[in-house]
């Protein structure tokens, strides 16, 4: 009875530090279902949060802090404690500066279980989304600075592996699993195109979803749009043969059936 429904959830236990949700993650453990938000607060406050969900209600756990987490824009939970943290970028100005002289980026990822952090994954170009595949073996990143998505193998603990690097015909925005075998990957039109549909909601923004295949790299479109249905969709969620997309600008979601 809930399906396509829209839920207005609420806090219970949270302080007033400032909550600027950027990436996020729902994980089940022990029987309860744990919400985990990238919270990119102001500099020096950004945080990971960690809420248990009770109906519509999101009760406040813990929230953790650390250097590391320097530009935090996405988050996958393997548990209510365990988790790895995308960082756009360094929090160093000149670290930015002098990575992108070299054409690299200054993005990483880190790796928590529970007290312990470390840092995995350095010189990431303009990361924008991160996906752990449905058994948790691999780690996705779509690295939008790079128009590609790379495919890790996780070891034990924080060990990671390099498996594949899969260019794009556009740069990818956020992500999300289809089944084990297809990957769903947005592409971000041009920043024209985005800055124009910001300024003016009638000059619409294409959009497309990436279909990749996790055995053999393969690349398809899954969907294309001009506009007229969402202009410059970015967020991606999965349910079941069901795909929700979400535009950069506008405030609707849009519900896709898959075969």
């Amino acid at each position: 009875n809930d399906r396509n429904q829209v839920f207005e959830f609420a806090f219970n236990g949270r302080d007033e530090y400032p909550f600027h949700p950027e990436g996020m993650d729902v994980v089940d453990s022990g029987g309860a279902h744990f919400f985990i938000v990238a919270n990119h607060a102001r500099k020096d406050q950004h945080a990971i949060e960690v809420f248990r969900i009770e109906r519509t209600t999101l009760t406040f756990l813990t929230r953790y802090r650390h250097q590391f987490f320097e530009y935090p824009v996405d988050i996958a939970a393997l548990g209510s404690e365990e988790f790895y943290v995308l960082n756009r970028r360094s929090a160093s100005g000149l670290e930015n500066v002098a990575m992108s002289s070299l054409f690299l980026g200054s993005g990483s990822l880190v790796y928590v279980n529970g007290n312990q952090f470390f840092r995995v994954l350095g010189s990431l170009k303009e990361p924008s989304a991160l996906s752990l595949s449905p058994d948790q073996s691999r780690i996705w990143i779509n690295l939008e600075g790079s128009s590609s998505t790379r495919v890790y193998q996780r070891g034990s603990g924080p060990e990671l592996e390099p498996v594949a690097r899969l260019s794009l015909p556009s740069a990818p925005g956020r992500g999300a699993f289809l089944d084990s075998s297809r990957y769903l990957v947005t592409g971000i039109p041009s920043k024209w195109d985005l800055s124009r549909h910001e300024s003016n909601a009638s000059n619409l923004s294409s959009s497309q979803v990436f279909r990749l295949g996790t055995s053999d790299g393969s690349i398809a479109i899954a969907y294309q749009d001009q506009g007229q249905e969402i202009s410059g969709a970015y967020g991606i969620a999965v349910r079941g043969n069901q795909i929700f997309l979400g535009p950069r600008f506008d405030s609707f979601v849009l519900a896709c059936s898959y075969p």
